[in-house]
């Protein structure tokens, strides 16, 4: 863990017990478009596709305002891993350059978790592994089954990991 983390507490919202919930959503060559949403299963999930993906990434790409900044200004492409810490939850996520069916790239695909009743340190230790195993694996296939198979099989790795924490 980074020296800008201190050991945390079991960081819950309102909620008694460990939750894991595993999401995917962007462009994948397994489809010929938009991933249809892949365990988009909390408000939380919803709000961070919503906010990261459809206004953050889409709004600026599909206004123009990605080509508009300048070549030092612009990265050559996704590649991050984030933290989004809210009263309602802890998102871990993942995001990296993708393509649809068509062959359009200017949209990521994105791999997330929301942890509840977990601590952070919980959710770095595990969570983020199982996320870049997630991109690893659906970076390989072109197949949307798969995809979605890793994506449930991680969810059911993560579940049974919170269970025993």
């Amino acid at each position: 863990m980074g020296p800008f983390f201190k050991k945390s507490k079991p960081w819950r919202s309102g909620q008694a017990a460990a939750e894991v919930h595993v999401a995917a959503f962007g462009k994948h060559p397994g489809w010929d478009d938009h991933i249809e949403d892949l365990g988009i299963e909390t408000s939380l999930l919803v709000a961070i596709k919503r906010t990261l993906y459809t206004q953050g990434v889409g709004g600026n790409v599909d206004s123009g305002g990605w080509e508009k900044l300048g070549e030092k200004e612009r990265l050559d492409g996704f590649h991050h891993a984030f933290l989004w810490h809210t009263v309602h939850g802890l998102i871990l996520g993942r995001m990296w350059s993708s393509s649809d069916g068509k062959g359009r790239t200017r949209y990521p695909m994105v791999a997330c978790a929301q942890v509840n009743g977990l601590s952070l340190d919980w959710a770095f230790d595990r969570v983020l592994p199982a996320l870049e195993n997630i991109e690893a694996r659906c970076i390989k296939t072109p197949s949307a089954a798969t995809v979605r198979a890793v994506i449930r099989d991680a969810e059911q790795i993560l579940r049974r990991a919170a269970q025993g924490a």
